[in-house]
């Protein structure tokens, strides 16, 4: 089982990331807040990974903390709960946020949740009450991804912290802090429809927390936690 890799980025494909450890490219699907994190090219970062084999395919996921690691592996005992939507209820809430709602049977947010029916939120609820009953948190959650070594490369993808979400040309990349205020509501609507958002839902989202303080990645997290608290 590989559980931790630390190496250097290479690039960045949202949802997938590829780290360069020890001259092997590894591929990692990250959930979209881990994305927001891993900004910037030929910077070394850290990821606690799960091994998901199959028989067509070996599939590497990479958490920003050991807790996000392992409530990842929790969801997948959940029925009918597989890799590709654990990642998404991740890209979501954060570890406290779902132990939280959890708790509170809050079933209202997880059917808001894209890909979650009432159904699905009801066997979430019933399966990991007994299971998170007794979760608890560090008071500094172990942190593996803050960068390590290593200059920025300043060349084309650095500091694109959600990679292809955002079909755009090299011409066009710039970073979130310096791009115009309808590049980053463009760019930030743009990665909430590719989490299965409808665009309409996407465009009202952004609209209700939108201010020009914001750069795209802050204005995504807003919007996700907008979401979660029912707003």
């Amino acid at each position: 089982m590989i559980g931790y890799i630390q190496g250097r980025l290479l690039s960045i494909d949202s949802p997938h990331v590829l780290l360069n450890a020890g001259g092997v490219g590894y591929e990692i699907e990250v959930p979209l807040t881990a994305a927001l994190e891993l900004t910037t090219i030929n910077v070394e970062y850290a990821l606690y990974t799960h091994l998901v084999v199959r028989e067509d395919a070996q599939l590497l996921y990479g958490f920003l903390t050991r807790q996000d690691r392992d409530l990842f592996r929790v969801l997948l005992k959940v029925s009918g709960i597989g890799p590709k939507l654990a990642v998404n209820i991740l890209s979501h809430l954060t570890a406290r946020d779902l132990v939280a709602l959890v708790r509170a049977e809050d079933l209202a947010t997880f059917t808001r949740l894209p890909g979650i029916g009432k159904k699905t939120a009801e066997r979430l609820l019933i399966e990991l009450r007994d299971r998170l009953a007794n979760w608890s948190f560090q008071q500094k959650p172990d942190q593996a991804s803050q960068r390590l070594t290593g200059d920025a490369d300043t060349s084309e993808s650095g500091g694109m912290g959600i990679g292809a979400l955002v079909e755009v040309g090299a011409d066009d990349v710039l970073d979130a802090q310096s791009s115009s205020p309808a590049k980053i509501r463009f760019e930030a609507e743009t990665a909430l429809i590719a989490l299965g958002y409808k665009p309409p839902e996407a465009t009202r989202m952004i609209a209700a927390v939108y201010t020009d303080a914001l750069t795209r990645d802050e204005l995504i997290r807003q919007a996700l936690r907008s979401m979660v608290k029912g707003k």
